[in-house]
């Protein structure tokens, strides 16, 4: 359960994230969170055996 948790936390991180992403010109510490929040992701879902929702990180 708690890896679960883990996870939908990860996927309200990244859409918290994406939701200040200026319309242009998005700063490279933005990208840069973004990335470890998705990599994080990654390996969570991983470790849990879940297929990657490739829709939902990219």
């Amino acid at each position: 359960m708690q890896d679960e948790q883990k996870i939908a936390q990860l996927k309200e991180e990244i859409a918290q994230l994406k939701a200040r992403f200026p319309k242009h010109s998005v700063p490279p510490a933005m990208m840069i969170e973004l990335e470890e929040l998705e990599e994080e992701l990654e390996r969570a879902m991983d470790g849990m055996g879940h297929d990657r929702d490739r829709r939902f990180i990219l």
